[in-house]
Parts: structure tokens; C-alpha cells; sequence
């Protein structure tokens, strides 16, 4: 995470921005334990097939097994950490798609699209691709923003429910 920061051209060193990588990643890490344990408790498996078929895709990205295992190594992954984190990642989407706040998420309407669009051409003035053009990334993004929605109340819920013990 501080790698984000510095390539966003953060100053790492500063006390400040340590302390706020620091909270992000343990804030990121206690969603992702709560999320875990919930998907634990629903039953919630993934088959192999699934875990395979995203494995690829993640490969299929790289020109060759060389750069594969180099960009694995700089993650500090090999293939089996890759593939747990690929499993972990799918079970909690799947629990995900099965809570109430994800399964009362409404598709994007053509009108939320464009009330969208013409809020950014007011703010962005001329120059602005015709909505057709951009319809589907709008979409893409409010969609998006529906999901981010839905976690944080899911989050909310188990958090809540939760006995959070933070040891560090």
C-alpha cells in the first residue's frame, strides 16, 4: 500500500502518511478476516474449476512463464499463495452476492446514467464525448459505486456483530 502512495508521488517517509497506510491496511485486513469468517460460517465453497479458470486469466496476462514467476516472486507469491488468495477472493464474492444488500442492488437505469453524465459535463464544461460514447463506462462505475455501497453495509453489519481484537 505505501508502494501506491510513493508512485502517486507521496513522500513515504512522512510520520503522518505512515500512520494512514498503516490504519488502511489493518482496516483492510479486519473486512477481509470478518468477510472470511462469515463465508466460513454460510458454508460457502468455490470449486476448482473456478479457482483454475482465474488462475489463468491471471497467467494469460504475462507474455511467458518467466515474467509470470518474476512479477509472483516481487508479490512475494508462488503459485500455491496465489492460488489461495484467488480462492479466498472467490468465496468472499460468492457470500457477498448472496447477502441482502448485494441481492437489492438494482441495475444501473439508462436515466441514472445520463443524470450522471450530465453532472460531469457541467463540471467538465466542453470537450466531453457524446453519452453513447460513454454510456457503458458510466454504468460500469454507478454499478460500482451500488456494490462499494453494499459491501460497506455488509462490513457495517458484521463488523458490528464482530468481537474485533486488534493485537498489534
Amino acid at each position: 500500500m505505501s508502494r501506491s502512495f510513493a508512485q502517486q508521488g507521496a513522500d513515504t517517509t512522512d510520520p503522518a502518511l505512515a500512520e494512514q497506510v498503516l490504519t488502511q491496511a489493518l482496516q483492510r485486513s479486519i473486512n477481509n478476516e470478518v468477510l472470511a469468517q462469515a463465508a466460513a460460517a454460510a458454508a460457502v465453497t468455490v470449486d476448482a474449476a473456478a479457482i483454475d479458470s482465474q488462475f489463468e486469466s491471471i497467467r494469460a496476462q504475462f507474455p511467458d512463464e518467466e515474467s509470470f514467476t518474476s512479477q509472483l516472486a516481487a508479490a512475494d507469491l508462488d503459485r500455491a499463495a496465489l492460488r489461495d488468495d484467488i480462492e479466498s477472493q472467490l468465496i468472499i464474492d460468492q457470500y457477498l452476492s448472496s447477502t441482502d444488500a448485494f441481492a437489492a442492488i438494482e441495475p444501473v437505469t439508462e436515466a441514472e446514467a445520463r443524470v450522471f453524465y450530465e453532472q460531469a459535463v457541467a463540471s467538465a464544461g466542453e470537450d466531453v464525448p457524446a453519452f453513447a460514447d460513454v454510456q457503458t463506462q458510466i454504468e460500469a462505475q454507478l454499478t460500482q459505486q451500488k456494490q462499494q455501497a453494499a459491501l460497506a453495509q455488509v462490513l457495517e453489519r458484521l463488523r458490528a456483530d464482530a468481537d474485533i481484537e486488534v493485537l498489534i
